[in-house]
């Protein structure tokens, strides 16, 4: 489920744990009567390694499968020798429910983290073009207002005192509104 490559600490995460359950699972079997911490000690451990490092849900499944197999094997042992009673065997479940509700949860959090980053993205990628947008409209403005502007000139100097001329300085005043919102188009565009 993690997005980013793995780390040469993660990469040793799941090994390393194989390796501390393993050790705990052989000790609440050479521990009648003290089984309760290392098994404990597995279920905690699996925990902390899921958190850290989600698996995919078939893969969890499975290691759970066998976490409560091999660990209800020693509790099932130590009790077919009479050292704990049958009550302590609950804990096999109970153990196995509450990492499953913990697997639910972080499940929730790396979907929830992926929508963020995914709303994140659209955002910044809608944004850009609302830049590109603006910028290039700002440009794409100042062409043609530069060249109405400059028609309107020549009919104003070209026949001064006439309707065409005063028109003439009632577009041009239109123009100078033109490149002012052009200018603070491009200014918007510029900014961050």
């Amino acid at each position: 489920m993690s997005d980013t490559a793995l780390s040469p600490v993660n990469r040793w995460l799941f090994p390393g744990w194989v390796i501390f359950a393993v050790v705990n699972t052989a000790a609440m079997f050479a521990l009648p009567g003290q089984e309760t911490i290392p098994f404990h000690f597995v279920y905690i451990s699996i925990a902390l390694v899921y958190g850290l490092q989600p698996w995919p849900l078939g893969r969890t499944y499975i290691i759970l499968s066998l976490v409560a197999a091999t660990t209800g094997a020693a509790l099932a042992w130590h009790v077919k020798t009479g050292v704990i009673g049958w009550e302590e065997t609950a804990e096999i479940p109970l153990m196995a429910i509450l990492f499953l509700v913990m697997v639910w949860h972080v499940r929730r959090r790396v979907a929830a983290t992926r929508e963020a980053r995914r709303y994140a993205d659209s955002e910044h990628e809608m944004r850009e073009m609302q830049k590109r947008f603006v910028r290039f409209a700002s440009h794409e403005l100042r062409t043609p207002v530069t060249v109405g502007r400059g028609f309107a000139e020549l009919i104003r100097d070209a026949q001064p005192g006439t309707q065409a001329a005063q028109d003439a300085i009632v577009v041009l005043e239109e123009f100078d509104n033109l490149e002012r919102i052009a200018a603070r188009l491009l200014t918007l565009a510029r900014m961050d």
